[in-house]
């Protein structure tokens, strides 16, 4: 009899009313969520075991489709637990003298992520349920440090999904989320399958309200936050970065204010998080040429030729000349005429010119000399090779 009300059995039947734990992960989903909607209907705290199973088992930080069809979710009943959580976590009509909150904010962020693949689901989350600032507010009161790659993917589906193009870029303005998104994508750890959230969302805020989106974005450091992101990215996370510059370059001026996004990017060190990736991935061809572009128009501009030669832009830019000289789409695409513009302009400033003495040169130095001045005659004489290697070639050239 112990374990009969121990397991919550029923004596008459001798069925189990709500399986224990164990009995509950192996059923089949309908079944575990008829049994996880009694649980939370009844305020039994059973429902935090099946809750958390429920989401676990259909945890997904991708951007892949579901394993579970949408019709399956929700005919199993899914817009019910939508609905259920969203009542629990406000604390509002069926939930409002809730004895057990079940749907805490990191539990109710956990559910969202998992729903946010189903478009028909997220369009009534959204435009229902003001679904976007729920998220924000759940995120904002989280515990769980990855509770931002939750938030930030599950919004990112929202605008991938949604019916009329801007909606979800407009709530997230009127929740003035712009400035939650760039704190979330400042404490990235630099994992691009964690920061394309953050700026997928930033780049489509800027593109469809450039004025209302961009202005926050320049208030809230975001500048500042890409640069930062740029110095412990990862090899395949250059490009996400790249793009939110652009789309920044790009922004009306009342957007920006008094100062340009170019004077931004030189407060921001951007010359020398520039020179490391130069350094660290030469072969990286088009993420490169992308990054000499934006130093082109930091200096002169912004910034003296003499910083770039401290941040060592000689020896780097020497040995990515070295490594594409032959190339025949570096020769021709713009990339060795940005290449030259550097070294020209590091070669004719006066104050560089000091550093370039025999007697106070290093032996490296020196032969970059000769590099740099061999790449502005190339580029004056526009040669071309006329027989590339096309192992040598980067990708976008050889396909």
């Amino acid at each position: 009899m112990e374990w009969v009300e121990l397991h919550d059995v029923d004596p008459e039947t001798m069925s189990l009313e709500l399986p224990p734990d164990m009995l509950f992960g192996p059923l089949e989903f309908p079944k575990q969520m008829r049994f996880l909607l009694a649980a939370l209907r009844a305020d039994n705290e059973l429902a935090d075991g099946y809750l958390a199973r429920v989401i676990i088992d259909r945890m997904d930080l991708s951007l892949d489709p579901p394993i579970l069809s949408e019709g399956d979710f929700l005919a199993a009943g899914g817009k019910e637990l939508l609905d259920f959580s969203v009542e629990d976590f406000t604390g509002t009509k069926s939930r409002a003298q809730r004895k057990h909150i079940f749907f805490q904010p990191d539990q109710f962020l956990q559910f969202i992520n998992v729903i946010a693949a189903y478009p028909s689901l997220t369009e009534y989350f959204v435009n229902e349920k003001d679904g976007v600032e729920l998220v924000f507010q759940a995120y904002r009161h989280s515990k769980n440090p990855y509770a931002r790659v939750m938030a930030m993917r599950s919004l990112t589906l929202f605008s991938f999904t949604q019916a009329v193009d801007g909606t979800v870029e407009r709530r997230i303005l009127q929740s003035n989320g712009v400035k939650t998104i760039v704190d979330a994508y400042k404490q990235s750890t630099g994992d691009p399958t964690e920061t394309r959230f953050p700026t997928l969302l930033l780049s489509s805020i800027m593109r469809h309200y450039p004025k209302e989106g961009g202005k926050e974005f320049i208030d809230a450091d975001g500048v500042e936050a890409v640069v930062n992101n740029l110095n412990i990215c990862r090899y395949k996370g250059i490009p996400q970065h790249i793009r939110v510059l652009h789309d920044a370059q790009r922004l009306p001026k009342q957007s920006i204010g008094k100062k340009s996004v170019d004077a931004r990017l030189e407060e921001a060190d951007f010359l020398g998080v520039a020179m490391g990736l130069l350094d660290s991935f030469p072969e990286f061809y088009e993420a490169t040429g992308d990054l000499l572009k934006l130093m082109t128009s930091v200096v002169p501009a912004h910034a003296d030729p003499l910083e770039l030669l401290e941040y060592r832009a000689m020896p780097i830019l020497s040995k990515y000349y070295v490594r594409w000289r032959e190339d025949q789409s570096f020769q021709t695409d713009g990339t060795r005429t940005l290449v030259a513009k550097l070294f020209e302009l590091m070669l004719n400033d006066k104050t560089c010119q000091r550093c370039y003495d025999p007697s106070v040169a290093s032996y490296e130095l020196l032969e970059c000399l000769r590099t740099a001045k061999l790449a502005v005659q190339d580029e004056r004489e526009k040669r071309v090779t006329r027989f590339p290697d096309p192992q040598r070639q980067p990708a976008s050239a050889a396909a």
